[in-house]
């Protein structure tokens, strides 16, 4: 087989009872990706791929939701039907049934305040390590799908029945009687601009300026909107449910789809890194792509996207839409 060495002297045997084809090697290759390519006696090539994705043995196995990092650096988790953790320094603080169970999105405020938005119970608050309903915010419902923090400090709750804002003091709401396209929030941002971008479900996007909103759906790939990313070029990248991918920079529109080298058409979330790449969630891999290469991609009719999954160290390779 194969002995595979580290930099700190420990090593690992790789052999056909892990996978291999062939115990007896011929050739090996190292790409430029870390894989290590092995030409065997009789079973053809092989792929031997590290794990670059882990999973903290401290954390809990199950479906995480929702991720919000704290003022301290901490990482605040919403888990399915189980509730939410908080972990910092390798320690876990866990905040379990009958404290907001069904979260399915957290956001950890500026102020140091933290909110749960679940998926059949409303909103809830942290308030001397214990979760507490926020009753002021009834109206929103039962059903929490986004929370998000505007540079002034409001905070804005996406619901089924509409859109929700904190001010520091009072609650107002807003749906389709305020200008809304449509009830059903999924995902909120903000621009560079201090505009409020507002998908919804069904019903495309909305722009609010403070004053009123105004209805986007002109150039969309379609309007189930499920994510919304800015970065810091003010490049606007709105996902869907099964239209694939927008970006809108400088009044102008470009989408993105399975037949231009995504690996799905459902993106579920979408982040950017410090090296200038995207990280899209989708149901059948995690997908990291260059921003620029998009960007370019109506003049060079391709873009290099490389997908993620189980032979990379994630426990599964779908990432599931429906919360934040």
């Amino acid at each position: 087989g194969i002995f595979w060495f580290n930099p700190d002297g420990t090593y690992r045997h790789i052999s056909r009872d892990e996978g291999l084809s062939s115990d007896v090697i011929l050739s090996l290759c190292l790409d430029n990706e870390g894989n290590l390519w092995a030409g065997t006696d009789g079973g053809g090539l092989d792929r031997i791929k590290r794990k670059v994705f882990q999973s903290p043995p401290e954390l809990h196995p199950g479906n995480v939701k929702s991720i919000s990092q704290s003022t301290a650096g901490g990482l605040w988790m919403a888990y399915n039907a189980w509730g939410l953790s908080y972990w910092n320094s390798n320690a876990v603080a866990d905040f379990g049934v009958g404290q907001a169970s069904n979260a399915w999105t957290v956001l950890a405020d500026s102020g140091n305040r933290v909110w749960a938005g679940t998926s059949t119970e409303g909103l809830f608050l942290l308030r001397t390590n214990r979760f507490f309903p926020v009753f002021a915010a009834r109206s929103l419902g039962p059903e929490i799908f986004a929370l998000y923090q505007s540079r002034d400090g409001r905070v804005w709750v996406g619901t089924k029945n509409g859109l929700g804002c904190w001010n520091g003091k009072n609650w107002k709401f807003f749906n389709t009687h305020d200008g809304l396209s449509g009830n059903v929030v999924r995902a909120i941002i903000e621009d560079t601009n201090a505009n409020l971008w507002i998908g919804t479900e069904k019903d495309g996007l909305n722009i609010f300026d403070g004053q009123k909103f105004s209805a986007v759906t002109n150039s969309l790939p379609g309007l189930d909107i499920s994510c919304l990313y800015t970065g810091n070029d003010g490049v606007l990248w709105a996902g869907t449910a099964a239209h694939g991918l927008a970006r809108f920079d400088n009044g102008k529109w470009q989408s993105y789809s399975t037949s231009d080298g995504l690996v799905s058409d459902s993106i579920s979330y979408i982040i950017g890194d410090d090296a200038g790449n995207l990280w899209i969630g989708s149901n059948r891999g995690l997908m990291e792509v260059s921003e620029k290469a998009l960007a370019d991609a109506n003049e060079t009719n391709s873009f290099f996207c490389r997908v993620f999954g189980r032979a990379d160290g994630l426990p599964t390779r779908e990432c599931s839409s429906g919360s934040q």
